[in-house]
């Protein structure tokens, strides 16, 4: 009525000219405010192209005055913002037990998928220096998290809720490269039997769980225990426990040789003081090799035809990604599975800044394409960076940018730091404030500093050797430094700060450092 009457006209002439315009998208009607309730207000009617404005500069207020970061300042956000380093920002993180705080970590990196050692020797330690595999183990007895395959040598850890956010992960899409650049296959939905001797048939009942005794039967124990991996990476069959995992990185995932040391762990202990005699022919005899835990075949993700419901875990898949990155935009994702590409998530994003749900604009300098922000990392750019933190990471950790293609030549040209290298597990990059001051390669044969051996800081980015150490694995308990920046280590400087902190053992065509 009340445009109506101004115009000398009766809503019965003027009805049908609305609803024309509406057809032809000129005009819009709903609630178009974000106070209106559709179930209680009259629909408003609004043109289309000043709804559009209002929209941008009602965007625009929400995003605040925010200058763009440099792009050298990348690394240093995703790790502050994941707590790598020790430490998350959270409310009561200090003061959190063990398992909680394992238990924080894994949810921000849900759908992450790395190669099966990488969890307990880079990941978890990068962000809980202090550690521990019971931690893991309490939150997996829990019951809520899992950890499951995605292609060989990798997995990934989520929640039961969070399944069908994962739902392009398992349905035989490929996962990807795997450690050392091999193919990572296919993750499948369900447990396939191939043939009528395959040793997982005895799983029966599919809501059973089964200790690996009961699968071996009369089969070979090194034929049953290859089985179950490959269903484990084709992501058909999971353990209720992380044991097995460890017991796996440390066999390499193959059945040890009968009578090797591998089968039998502190089988030499076992041995008689005296050498002889029935109790030490009994520590000579092998003992069987089991697998602890239980296996079982985990429920397939649900599955939904309505275009709605797809969009909505689309937004969900969105708060997953904001909550392990805070930051968004496309080559970010290229690390991600298919689940959460960019291509499948833009619509959701822009239908989500629409609502106010995060925020898009110009982050980060040098990031191309659209950019999108969480609330909550857009309020730690408005009071800034920690710039003196010192901090580690593998090259191939989330928080890391190695392969993302951005151009860093520019962008670190003032800072002095090294340019980021290829993303490769043995690969760990020291980080002090935004510049990369050390590169370790091949787990510590190839160091490379952008400063001088004798910086009073030396110490503190040498501690990744530390952690190299601590969690070298089937390699010994040394590292053999073999360059130092792109010269033989035996005759390099910085062997001073090295032998303060370590026991060095100097040979002719390297260094070996020991704990």
């Amino acid at each position: 009525d009340w445009v109506a009457d101004p115009l000398g006209t009766g809503r019965e002439r003027l009805t049908p000219l609305v609803e024309l315009l509406l057809r032809e998208a000129v005009l819009i009607r709903g609630a178009l405010l974000t106070s209106d309730d559709e179930a209680r207000v009259c629909a408003r009617i609004c043109d289309a192209e000043n709804y559009d404005i209002l929209l941008r500069l009602g965007r625009a207020q929400r995003r605040g005055v925010v200058q763009a970061l440099p792009l050298a300042d990348l690394p240093l956000l995703l790790a502050q913002y994941q707590g790598v380093g020790g430490g998350d920002g959270s409310a009561g993180e200090a003061e959190a037990d063990g398992p909680t705080r394992v238990a924080r970590h894994l949810a921000q990196l849900s759908g992450w998928r790395a190669g099966a050692a990488q969890w307990e020797a880079a990941l978890l330690p990068a962000r809980l220096p202090d550690y521990q595999p019971a931690w893991l183990d309490a939150v997996l007895q829990e019951g809520e998290l899992i950890w499951r395959g995605c292609g060989p040598g990798r997995l990934t850890f989520y929640y039961h809720d969070e399944l069908d956010l994962l739902t392009a992960l398992n349905s035989g899409i490929s996962a990807g490269k795997g450690e050392g650049g091999q193919e990572a296959g296919k993750a499948g939905q369900k447990l396939t039997i191939q043939t009528d001797d395959d040793p997982l048939s005895r799983m029966g009942n599919p809501a059973a769980r089964y200790p690996f005794a009961s699968l071996v039967g009369d089969s070979p124990r090194d034929r049953v225990y290859d089985r179950i991996w490959q269903a484990v990476w084709e992501g058909g069959l999971v353990n209720d426990g992380f044991q097995a995992v460890r017991q796996g990185v440390a066999n390499k995932f193959k059945w040890p040789a009968a009578g090797s040391p591998e089968s039998v762990p502190g089988m030499g202990r076992l041995r008689s003081a005296h050498g002889r005699g029935r109790r030490s022919a009994y520590g000579r005899r092998p003992r069987q090799l089991t697998v602890p835990g239980n296996w079982y075949s985990p429920a397939p993700p649900p599955t939904s035809e309505d275009e709605l419901a797809a969009l909505e875990v689309d937004k969900e898949r969105i708060r997953l990604l904001l909550g392990r990155y805070g930051l968004l935009f496309r080559t970010l994702l290229t690390r991600e599975s298919e689940a959460f590409s960019w291509g499948r998530l833009f619509r959701a994003l822009r239908l989500m800044e629409l609502a106010g749900e995060v925020v898009g604009g110009h982050f980060i300098e040098g990031a191309p394409g659209p950019q999108f922000i969480s609330r909550q990392l857009l309020r730690t750019l408005v009071h800034g960076l920690d710039g003196e933190v010192i901090f580690f990471l593998s090259a191939a950790d989330p928080a890391s940018v190695c392969g993302l293609g951005l151009d860093w030549e520019e962008a670190l040209a003032p800072h002095r730091g090294l340019r980021p290298p290829a993303r490769r597990p043995g690969t760990y990059l020291v980080y002090h404030g935004n510049r990369l001051v050390m590169i370790s390669r091949r787990r510590g044969r190839r160091l490379t500093f952008s400063v001088n051996y004798d910086d009073k800081n030396i110490p503190k980015y040498i501690d990744v050797i530390d952690h190299i150490l601590k969690y070298k694995i089937n390699n010994g308990s040394a590292v053999v430094i073999e360059e130092i920046n792109e010269e033989p280590a035996p005759a390099s400087p910085y062997l001073e700060p090295l032998r303060a902190r370590f026991e060095v053992d100097v040979a002719p065509n390297g260094v070996t450092v020991y704990r």
